[in-house]
């Protein structure tokens, strides 16, 4: 049974754990302010739900370009995929 896709229950009150934590390792100074984010496309917490922040944590300023969605219709094939993620690193 995969009721809820590819991830959690986005709006389970304890969804907010993984959202957190995954935008908080993003402001770890060790990425120098540079955010790149690959999904798969199919997840209910899109990238952009990580990046606009909540009451808690701050938002994260990040390029529409610089989010990678591999479920995108312009890619054809791996190869296709992997091209638009090099290109963005």
């Amino acid at each position: 049974n995969h009721l809820y896709g590819c991830g959690v229950a986005i709006n389970a009150p304890a969804a907010v754990v993984p959202i957190r934590t995954i935008h908080n390792i993003s402001l770890n100074p060790n990425f120098g302010g540079e955010v790149m984010v690959i999904g798969l496309g199919c997840e209910k917490l899109q990238p952009e739900r990580l990046l606009t922040g909540t009451d808690d944590v701050q938002a994260i300023p990040v390029e529409s370009a610089s989010i990678v969605s591999l479920q995108d219709e312009k890619h054809v094939g791996f190869q296709s995929m992997v091209e638009d993620i090099l290109q963005i690193a």
